[in-house]
Formats: structure tokens, C-alpha cells, sequence
């Protein structure tokens, strides 16, 4: 046996030295454990603080949307801010506004000392926090109340309410309530302008522009316009299979209830399209058409973004909401999930008599030059609403989808602001 092969052998046997492994080992495992446990424990800190700093801001974002004491998303993220102060990296809030409350969500991550080394630099940690406001009526004398036939959503639009030279609207008995909080411009109400409303409620300001105006009915800037009461409150009808397209070419279209689908173009020599009573659901579909359009108890329903009414040309409009079942009073709106804005015009030309709710909280409306609306029962809601030259509208409040003025309509009592409460995150 030589030297190497005895040197081997009895280093295989020699045991001392192995506690000091298994302790170094050991120890290494424990430093982890006790470190990742410290890291963890900072991170659960963390996320409390951003919690309590998102509920602090939602509250507050709701306080300022239902007082109107200036922009709520503006005063929720300072809020935030000034709650939470830092600690976790680049920690921004999102303030979104949900019904008629403010969401506030807000992440980031903290940064690890020993969990760095297993290949974790950082824990992240979020929190999400939705707000509301709850109203009560209070006594007090007898006041005149006042019906909102337009109300216009969007709540920091720069001319959320736009109506141009030339334009005729008579709604003596209607108001007109713009939720943009913007102080100066929130509503622009143009020269030559006849603009005879009940009142002009506006949560920002209020521009004249131009040189005299017509007729302009009352204006309150700081206004507390009414808050969106069909918000999640309206049926939604189900999504069928789609029909099929069909050529119409020459002869009047008669259409029945049902789901429709891609792009239906009823220009050309079509000069007449007859809804028969039902639910119309617009999937993914657009229709086009400049001819006359007439339905009594029909009801249209967007289901997303991209489905719309396209009129033009010098066709004339009639068409009236059912007077009973599920969808009575309700004449056109869309999905309630719908979040981003899309824009639907109505040419000069059409002359329009509409009854029913107009519920569309994600369009931007566009009133074109010579077109014209009368309506004896109409409530609409956009988010915003742009009134060009040359278009008539005569407007009565609709009561069976009446919007009240934030105050109690029937006499007898003021609603005032109860308590902000926090909800469940949607």
C-alpha cells in the first residue's frame, strides 16, 4: 500500500470537523429563515400603511365629488400623499371613479436585506380602497324642485357641456347638470346661442363666449349636480347569436328584435327602416343609415364600445321606449362595463321625436347643424354633450326615468350629505 492510497483511507475516517459544517450550515439556513421573516414582517407594515393611506384617500375623493369642494381626484391622490409619506418604491395612486364613489389603488414593492441573496430583491404590496356617499333629507319649507333632462358625467372635461352659435334649445321646465369639476370651463355657452333651461347646474365654471347671447337660461357654477342614479341599476338583455346580414337595397328595411352584429349600412336607396317592438342588442355593430327610422316599444342596447347609431342626411326619427315590461321607459343605452370613451354623431338634417331614457355614460354626443329634437318625455346621459349651429330641441322631463335635483323635488325637505362610507373594492 503506498503513501497516497493510506492518506485517502484515513482521511475517509477521520470525523472531526463535521460539527462545524452541519453548525455552518445550519446557521446559514436559520440566518434565512429569521431574515426572510424580518423582511416579511416590513412588508405586512408596509402594506397596512398603504391600506390605511388608500382608505383615507377614497373617503376624502368621495367627500369632494359629492360636495363639489374641488377636484376629487386631485384631493384623493394629495390625500395619499400626505397619509402615506413613502417607504415603498415609486408608490403613485390611481384614482378612478367607480358609480358614484372614488376607487383609489396604489403598489409597489419594499426592498429585502437577507432574502436579496435567495434572489428576492423586493416584496410587492398593494391596496385598493372605494368610497361613497350616502345622503339623507332633512326638513325644511317648501321650495320649487327642478327635473334634470340632461345630466353629462364626466367629472374634469374640459367643455364637458359645449353648445355653439346658432343653437335652439327650449327645456323651460329641464335642467342641464355638468359633473366636470374644471372652475372655468367646464361648460361653454357660445354667442347667438338660445339656451332656455330651467338651470344650467355645473360642478366647475361656467365660460360665455363671444359676444351677446339669446336667450340663456339661469347658470350656478360650484353647483351640486345630481350624482348617476341608474348606474348598475338597469337590465342587461342577453347576447344572442348573431343575425344575418341582409340587402335592402330599394325596398323598406323591416327589422325585428334580436342581437345584430358587424356593420349594417342602410344609406343608399333605402329610404325607410321599421323596428317592430323588442330588444335590439348592437354587438360589435354599427349602423349607418340617412333614411326615416321609426319604432314604438323598441329598446337598443350597446354592448361594447364599438357598436353605435350612426345618422345622416335628411331622414327624419321616431322612436319611442316600451310603456311596459322589464325595459319600460328605457329607449337606448349600453353596457355597463364599457370604460373607455367613444364618440357618436348625429348629422344635420335628421329630425328626431324621442321618447324614453337616453343612458350612454361612456359617449361623448355630438349634435350636428341642422337636426332637430322633440321630445315630450326625455332623460339623457352622456359624458359629455357638444351642441353645434342650427339645431332645434324642444325637451320635456320624463318622469318614469326622471332624474331628481340633488334636493327633494316634491317640497318638504333638503337632501344633504350623511356620511361617506367605505365598500367592498370591485
Amino acid at each position: 500500500m503506498n503513501f497516497l492510497t493510506m492518506f485517502r483511507e484515513r482521511f475517509a475516517r477521520d470525523d472531526r470537523g463535521t460539527i462545524a459544517i452541519v453548525f455552518a450550515l445550519t446557521l446559514t439556513v436559520a440566518v434565512m429563515v429569521v431574515g426572510g421573516a424580518i423582511d416579511l414582517g416590513r412588508a405586512l407594515s408596509e402594506r397596512s400603511r398603504l391600506q390605511h393611506s388608500a382608505d383615507a384617500a377614497a373617503i376624502a375623493g368621495a367627500r369632494a365629488l359629492a360636495t363639489t369642494n374641488g377636484d376629487a381626484q386631485a384631493i384623493a391622490a394629495a390625500v395619499f400623499s400626505s397619509n402615506y409619506g413613502g417607504g415603498a418604491t415609486a408608490v403613485q395612486p390611481t384614482v378612478t371613479f367607480v358609480g358614484n364613489g372614488v376607487k383609489v389603488t396604489a403598489s409597489g414593492g419594499v426592498a429585502t436585506t437577507l432574502l436579496a441573496v435567495a434572489g428576492i430583491p423586493n416584496l410587492p404590496v398593494s391596496a385598493a380602497a372605494m368610497a361613497e356617499p350616502t345622503f339623507e333629507t332633512v326638513d325644511e319649507p317648501e321650495q320649487e324642485g327642478g327635473d334634470v333632462c340632461i345630466l353629462l358625467l364626466d367629472p374634469n372635461k374640459h367643455h364637458a357641456l359645449l353648445v355653439n352659435g346658432s343653437s335652439y334649445v327650449s327645456a323651460p321646465s329641464c335642467e342641464v347638470h355638468t359633473r366636470s369639476g374644471n372652475s372655468t370651463d367646464a361648460a361653454m355657452i357660445n354667442s347667438n346661442v338660445h339656451f332656455d333651461v330651467k338651470k344650467s347646474c355645473v360642478i366647475g365654471g361656467t365660460r360665455l363666449h363671444g359676444g351677446s347671447q339669446g336667450v340663456v337660461g339661469p347658470i350656478e357654477d360650484g353647483c351640486r349636480a345630481a350624482l348617476d342614479p341608474f348606474a348598475g341599476t338597469l337590465p342587461v338583455p342577453q347576447i344572442g347569436a348573431c343575425k344575418p346580414q341582409q340587402n335592402f337595397n330599394g325596398r323598406t328595411a323591416e327589422l325585428t328584435p334580436g342581437t345584430y352584429c358587424g356593420g349594417w349600412n342602410f344609406n343608399g336607396n333605402i329610404k325607410t327602416i321599421n323596428l317592430a317592438p323588442g330588444v335590439y342588442v348592437l354587438n360589435n355593430s354599427r349602423w349607418t343609415f340617412n333614411g326615416n327610422l321609426y319604432g314604438e316599444g323598441v329598446t337598443i342596447y350597446y354592448a361594447d364600445s364599438n357598436s353605435y347609431w350612426q345618422l345622416n342626411g335628411q331622414g327624419s326619427v321616431s322612436i319611442q321606449a316600451p310603456t311596459s315590461g322589464t325595459y319600460k321607459g328605457i329607449l337606448m343605452y349600453e353596457n355597463p362595463n364599457i370604460a373607455n370613451r367613444t364618440q357618436i354623431t348625429i348629422n344635420g338634417g335628421s329630425n328626431s321625436i324621442i321618447k324614453g331614457l337616453i343612458y350612454l355614460p361612456s359617449r361623448d354626443m355630438t349634435w350636428n347643424g341642422n337636426s332637430g329634437v322633440e321630445a315630450d318625455e326625455l332623460t339623457m346621459v352622456f359624458n359629455s354633450l357638444i351642441v353645434n349651429g342650427n339645431t332645434t330641441w324642444r325637451v320635456k322631463p320624463f318622469v318614469t326615468y326622471g332624474i331628481a335635483a340633488p334636493r327633494n323635488n316634491s317640497g318638504g325637505g333638503k337632501v344633504t350629505l350623511k356620511s361617506i362610507r367605505l365598500k367592498p373594492v370591485e
